[in-house]
C-alpha cells in the first residue's frame, strides 16, 4: 500500500513539472490581460500617454512578446488606435483653440467660430477644455453679434449721409461695410449705393450744352466819368484810421483766442481718451494678474489679449512713449503667464501620473487580493468535496483554480491524486461489473443445462391465444395503414421504366400503377440539400426487370438506385394513410407492432 501510494505521488509530481511549461504560458498570458485592462481603464479615464507607455512595454519586451496570442494581439492593436486617435484628437482641439483665439484678435469671427464648431461635441475633450470651448463660443459669438451690429448701423449711416448729399462719407462708409464682408440686411446693397454714387459723381462733372453755347455779351453798363478836380477830394480823417486799426487787431486777437480754445478743447478730449484707454488696460492688467493668481490662465490671457487689442487700437491716440511703455508691461505679464501655464501644467502631468501609478498599484493590489481568496475558496471547495467523496466536483473546483493560479504546485499534485483515485475508482466498478455479468452468464449457462424430465407441451387453449393475437394486431394499426399496405403488397407491370426516366417520373409511374392512385409525399428539399438528389436525375434502371414485380420492392429499388454512391440513402414509410420519400436520416420512425 505504501508503495502505490508513493508511485501516485512520484507521477502527480512528473506530470506536474511536464506541466510547467504550460502554466507558465498561462500565468504569462494572465498577466498581459491584467495589463490590458489596466490600459483599458487608463484609456477611460484620458491618461493617454500612460496607456501608451503600459502598451509599449508589451509590444518591446521580451518577457511578454512571446507569449501574446492572437486575441491579445488584435486587442493591442485596437487598443493602440485608439489611443493614437485620441492623442491626434486632443492635439486638433488645442491646435484650433489657439487658431480661434488668434482669428478673433484679429476680427475674424465668423472663421473663429467655424474652427469652434469642429470640436463643440468632441468626445476626446476633457471637462476644462469643453468649458473653455464653450465660454469661448459664447464669447467670440457676442463679439461677431456686436461687429456685426456695428456694420449695419454704418450702413444705415452711410444711407442717411447718401440721401442727405454727402455722397463721398456715405461712399467711405459703403466701402468698409462691403471690406468687412458681413451680410448687411437693407432695400439695397452697399455694391448698388455706391453705383449710384458714382453715376451721380458722372453726371455732375459732365458740362451743360447751354453752358457751353452762352454768348460772351460786352460790359455795356460800364460809363466813364470826367476826372474830378483835386480840390473836390475830401482830406482822411486820421483818428477814423486809428479806429479802424484798432478794430482790425482786436478782431484779430479773438480769432487767435478762438484758435486756442479749441486746440485746448482737442488736447482735453485727447486727454480723456488716453485717460479712458490707459484705465481700460489697467483693468485688464489687475483683472489677468488676479486670474494668474487663482489660477486661471486662460481668462488671464483673454484679459491680456483685450489689453493688447486695445493699446494697439489707440497707437496713435497713446504716443510713441506711453505705447512702448504698456507693450512692455503686457509682454512681460504675458511671458509670466505662459511661464506659470507651463508650471501649472507639469504639476498637473505629474499629479495625473501619480494619480495612475496609484491606480495601476490599486488595480494590481485589487485583483492579487481577489486572486488570493478565489485560490482559497477554490482549494477550500476542493477538499470538501473529497471529504464526501465527490471527486468529479472536487476535480472542477481544482480546474478553476488552476485557471487562477496556474503554478499553484499544491492544486496541481492535488489535482494528479484526485484522478488517479478517479481512475482506480471507475476501474473497480468496471471489474465488479464484469465478475457480476460473468457470474450471471456462468448461471444463466447452467440453468440451460438443466435435464427437464417431463415433456414441453403447447398450453390447451392455443388456438384461442393464436386468435387474441391477430385480432390485437389488426387494431394496431389505423384502417389507412391497412390499405396503403395492401396497396404496397400488389404485383404490378412497370416495365414502361427506361434508364433515362427521370426520378419525377418515376414515383408518379408508381404512383399511378394501382388504383387508387398511392398517396406519395416527396421531401424535396431534403432530398436536393442532404443526398444532392434533383427532380430530373435519372434512376438508371430498365424495365425489362419491372414488368411482374411486388410495388413495395418496386419503389425501393428505385430509391436505392438514385442514392447509390450518393452522400445519403434514401427510403419511404408508410404512415397516417400517407408514403413519405426522403433520406433515411429524415423519415419518421417506422414503428411495427408485433405480438408475441
Amino acid at each position: 500500500m505504501f508503495v502505490i501510494a508513493l508511485g501516485l505521488l512520484w507521477g502527480a509530481f512528473s506530470i506536474a513539472v511536464s506541466a510547467a511549461p504550460s502554466s507558465i504560458d498561462q500565468a504569462k498570458r494572465a498577466k498581459i490581460d491584467m495589463t490590458i485592462r489596466i490600459v483599458t481603464e487608463q484609456i477611460n479615464r484620458g491618461l493617454y500617454q500612460q496607456a501608451q507607455s503600459q502598451l509599449g512595454t508589451l509590444q518591446t519586451s521580451d518577457e511578454f512578446v512571446a507569449y501574446i496570442s492572437q486575441r491579445q494581439h488584435q486587442t493591442i492593436v485596437k487598443l493602440q488606435n485608439q489611443i493614437t486617435q485620441s492623442i491626434q484628437e486632443r492635439e486638433k482641439i488645442a491646435r484650433i483653440l489657439r487658431q480661434s483665439e488668434a482669428l478673433a484678435e484679429q476680427g475674424n469671427y465668423a472663421d473663429a467660430l467655424g474652427l469652434l464648431s469642429q470640436i463643440t461635441a468632441s468626445q476626446y475633450a476633457s471637462e476644462p477644455e469643453r468649458q473653455m470651448i464653450q465660454d469661448s463660443y459664447q464669447r467670440i459669438s457676442d463679439q461677431n453679434r456686436r461687429q456685426q451690429q456695428e456694420w449695419q448701423l454704418l450702413f444705415v449711416q452711410s444711407v442717411s449721409a447718401y440721401n442727405s448729399g454727402q455722397s463721398e462719407q456715405a461712399r467711405q462708409g459703403f466701402m468698409q461695410v462691403i471690406e468687412s464682408g458681413y451680410p448687411i440686411k437693407g432695400g439695397k446693397t452697399p455694391e448698388q449705393y455706391i453705383l449710384l454714387i458714382d453715376t451721380d459723381a458722372a453726371r455732375a462733372t459732365t458740362p451743360l450744352a447751354d453752358d457751353l453755347q452762352w454768348p460772351i455779351q460786352p460790359d455795356q453798363d460800364i460809363q466813364t466819368t470826367p476826372d474830378v478836380a483835386d480840390e473836390d477830394i475830401e482830406p482822411i480823417d486820421l483818428l477814423e484810421l486809428e479806429v479802424s486799426r484798432q478794430v482790425a487787431d482786436s478782431a484779430s486777437t479773438q480769432a487767435q483766442q478762438e484758435e486756442l480754445s479749441y486746440l485746448e478743447v482737442v488736447k482735453q478730449k485727447r486727454a480723456v481718451q488716453v485717460d479712458y484707454t490707459m484705465a481700460i488696460v489697467k483693468d485688464a492688467v489687475e483683472k489677468a494678474q488676479q486670474a494668474l493668481d487663482d489660477p486661471q490662465f486662460d481668462q488671464a490671457m483673454q484679459s491680456l489679449r483685450r489689453a493688447f487689442s486695445t493699446v494697439e487700437k489707440n497707437k496713435m491716440l497713446l504716443g510713441d512713449a506711453i505705447y512702448s511703455d504698456y507693450t512692455a508691461r503686457l509682454i512681460d505679464l504675458e511671458q509670466k503667464v505662459n511661464e506659470a501655464r507651463q508650471v501649472s501644467q507639469q504639476q498637473t502631468e505629474l499629479q495625473r501620473q501619480q494619480q495612475a501609478d496609484e491606480l495601476t498599484t490599486q488595480i494590481r493590489q485589487t485583483m492579487e487580493t481577489q486572486r488570493t481568496q478565489a485560490v482559497a475558496d477554490y482549494m477550500d471547495r476542493a477538499f470538501a468535496f473529497q471529504g464526501e467523496q465527490r471527486y468529479e466536483e472536487a476535480l472542477g473546483q481544482l480546474e478553476q483554480l488552476l485557471a487562477v493560479d496556474p503554478l499553484n504546485q499544491r492544486a496541481m499534485i492535488m489535482k494528479q491524486t484526485l484522478q488517479h483515485t478517479v481512475n482506480y475508482i471507475e476501474q473497480r466498478r468496471i471489474q465488479d461489473e464484469i465478475n457480476t455479468e460473468e457470474l450471471e452468464l456462468m448461471m444463466d449457462i447452467k440453468r440451460r443445462t438443466i435435464p427437464f424430465a417431463d415433456e414441453i407441451n403447447f398450453p390447451r387453449n392455443w388456438k384461442e391465444i393464436s386468435e387474441r393475437r391477430e385480432a390485437a394486431l389488426a387494431e394496431a394499426s389505423s384502417p389507412a395503414d391497412a390499405a396503403i399496405n395492401e396497396l404496397l403488397d400488389k404485383t404490378v407491370d412497370l416495365s414502361i421504366l427506361t434508364e433515362d426516366t427521370t426520378l419525377a417520373e418515376a414515383i408518379e409511374i408508381v404512383q399511378n400503377a394501382v388504383s387508387p392512385a398511392l398517396p406519395i409525399v416527396v421531401y424535396w428539399p431534403d432530398l436536393q440539400d442532404n443526398a444532392f438528389i434533383e427532380r430530373d436525375v435519372s434512376i438508371g434502371l430498365d424495365g425489362a426487370g419491372f414488368g411482374n414485380i411486388v410495388l413495395r420492392v418496386a419503389l425501393s429499388r428505385i430509391l436505392e438506385a438514385v442514392s447509390s454512391g450518393g452522400f445519403a440513402e434514401l427510403g419511404f414509410v408508410a404512415q397516417e394513410g400517407t408514403i413519405t420519400i426522403a433520406t433515411k436520416e429524415a423519415l419518421p420512425t417506422n414503428l411495427v407492432t408485433n405480438m408475441y
